[in-house]
């Protein structure tokens, strides 16, 4: 069988959504059976996944690219859209819900409008090499990122190591020429463990946690200039 992709709680309390290739399932927890098959023959393998705030939206993305939106009561493709030229490794939700930011495996990061419904691509940019000599396990590690609390800055591993960088003022209906800037670099390419994995906190102090390759999870305290 193909390797599970995406495995998400929700849209309800009592079922979870699996994606595994061009499958897209929501689930039973309780029996373990399948409630209903959102799969669409025109999607290609599922990479991530995400709900909407109420879940009456699911928002996907995949190895071509492309990003789309299933309405997951009906089991109806309501649309997809290109945007990315690389397999999409990491999806989330603006803080308004308006909108969606990617990052695909060439370190492309997008943003898209969930709520026009023609050209959904507004920005994109791209996460600059954060520094030289990377190892090859830094550079093979899967794309992720996080979203700070105010929504003006990400967590990313992309590039090499685990960096914030700023976002520029992005909306739904209005893109700018503005690219991201680095503004702290958490982890230096000489120390050992790749960064596999990123997460930004909540709370009064929002700390910073990456996951590495060798198994270690640290935390930043980030405090305010």
């Amino acid at each position: 069988g193909q390797a599970v992709s995406v495995l998400k709680s929700g849209p309800g309390p009592a079922t979870f959504l699996l994606c595994s290739g061009i499958k897209i399932l929501l689930m039973e927890t309780g029996t373990c059976s399948l409630e209903r098959d959102l799969s669409h023959p025109g999607l290609k393998p599922v990479t991530c996944a995400q709900f909407n705030h109420n879940g009456t939206v699911l928002i996907h993305a995949g190895i071509d690219g492309k990003l789309g939106m299933t309405d997951p009561n009906k089991g109806e493709l309501l649309c997809v859209w290109l945007a990315h030229s690389f397999p999409v490794t990491s999806i989330s939700l603006n803080s308004d819900l308006t909108g969606v930011w990617s990052l695909a495996e060439d370190r492309s990061l997008v943003f898209s409008s969930i709520i026009r419904s023609h050209h959904n691509k507004v920005w994109e940019t791209l996460i600059p090499q954060q520094m030289d000599g990377a190892t090859e396990d830094q550079e093979a590690v899967r794309g992720t990122f996080s979203v700070g609390p105010d929504s003006d800055h990400i967590l990313t591993n992309a590039g090499g190591t685990a960096a914030i960088f700023q976002l520029p003022p992005v909306t739904e209906t209005e893109a700018t020429d503005s690219g991201v800037s680095r503004t702290l670099a958490l982890t230096k390419v000489e120390e050992a463990g790749a960064v596999t994995s990123v997460l930004w906190g909540s709370g009064d102090c929002c700390p910073a946690l990456t996951g590495h390759q060798d198994g270690a999870v640290s935390i930043y305290t980030l405090l305010a200039q």
